[in-house]
């Protein structure tokens, strides 16, 4: 029998390239506890009062009782939908926020480096921008921040992240 190595390769930039960063506005956040509560989503959307949505975001979070939280960025185009908390006695445990926006990006072998969402969170944490939901998938990275602080993260994250056009020394704005 003939033993292989493996080769592991890992890719690093001093500052990590992107194809950009787009901003939404005017969004709802919504979150719905337990994730049974996701397979009366339409009940609890229209409870919330969002009329015909665009979904853009979906993350699902484990909580420390054992139930999954399922949180939805939502398109709602110019109806405005208004933050509500989870009312007692309501099976969702439906939670509005909004409006948000949403920062999305993509970049070149996300998937396959180590530190991409932790170079996110660095930079969120050192722009004292409040990340309400975040989603990390392959070359995807998205995430939801009160409503008015987008741009203020998009350059936040330039420090770490660099867009096409950037001097080619990769320094970021």
């Amino acid at each position: 029998m003939t033993s292989h190595q493996e080769t592991i390769a890992i890719y690093s930039e001093s500052v990590i390239r992107t194809y950009g960063f787009e901003v939404r506005r005017g969004l709802a956040l919504v979150t719905l506890t337990p994730m049974a509560a996701a397979l009366d989503l339409e009940d609890a959307i229209a409870k919330a009062g969002i009329p015909e949505p665009d979904l853009l975001m979906a993350t699902g979070l484990s909580q420390p009782d054992g139930t999954l939280q399922i949180q939805l960025v939502l398109s709602t185009g110019d109806t405005p939908i208004a933050s509500r908390e989870p009312q007692e006695g309501d099976a969702h445990h439906l939670r509005v926020v909004s409006p948000v926006e949403v920062i999305y990006f993509h970049g070149p072998h996300f998937g396959d480096r180590y530190g991409i969402a932790a170079a996110v969170v660095k930079e969120l944490i050192a722009g004292e921008v409040e990340c309400l939901a975040m989603d990390c998938t392959g070359a995807s990275i998205y995430l939801a921040v009160p409503d008015g602080r987008g741009d203020e993260a998009v350059q936040h994250l330039r420090r770490s992240f660099s867009i096409p056009g950037d001097p080619p020394s990769g320094e970021g704005a």
